[in-house]
C-alpha cells in the first residue's frame, strides 16, 4: 500500500478508480503469498534430496555389510 501511495503522489495513478488500487494490492498480496510458498517448496526439495543422500548411502553401507544388491 506504501508502493500504491508514493505512485499516486507522483500522479502516475490518476486515473485508476478506487477498485483498481484494490486489485493492484490483491495482485502483490497474491505475488507474495506465491513466493513464500515457492520458498517453502524449494527447501522442502532440498530436505528431500538430503534424505534420498541419507538412504542411498545407509542402503550402501547395509549392502556391503550382508553382501546384498538391494534395488
Amino acid at each position: 500500500m506504501d508502493e500504491i501511495t508514493k505512485y499516486k503522489e507522483n500522479g502516475l495513478l490518476n486515473n485508476i478508480s478506487p477498485a483498481g488500487y484494490f486489485h493492484i494490492v490483491d495482485l502483490g498480496n497474491t505475488a507474495l503469498r506465491l513466493a513464500a510458498e515457492l520458498n517453502h517448496a524449494l527447501y522442502r526439495q532440498y530436505e528431500l534430496e538430503k534424505d534420498n543422500e541419507a538412504i542411498r548411502k545407509l542402503n550402501a553401507t547395509l549392502s556391503e555389510s550382508n553382501n546384498i544388491v538391494v534395488e
